[in-house]
């Protein structure tokens, strides 16, 4: 099992895990511009079955990769700064 930072990050890993999804913590996406590095505290990969058209339009099931994206932590300023310190 990946280690992770914190109990609410085993938990959603955890959670994760059970329900089939290949759950993985820190995963490393960049580096930053000066120092440090970007990471996603929890990925979950899945492949899902679905039924879709094919070529030919014929039915048939397809599969597609279902990406769940986790990030956690405590918000501590209002909504306004919140939302700028996550979306960098």
């Amino acid at each position: 099992m990946p280690f992770t930072r914190n109990w609410v990050e085993e938990l959603i890993l955890e959670w994760l895990l059970l329900r089939g999804y290949l759950a993985l913590s820190n995963v490393r996406l960049k580096s930053g511009k000066s120092g440090g590095v970007k990471e996603a505290d929890i990925l979950g990969l899945k492949l899902v079955k679905e039924v879709g058209g094919l070529n030919g339009g014929r039915k048939g099931i397809i599969e597609i990769l279902e990406i769940v994206h986790v990030e956690t932590g405590s918000l501590t300023e209002n909504f306004e700064k919140n939302l700028g310190n996550h979306k960098k």
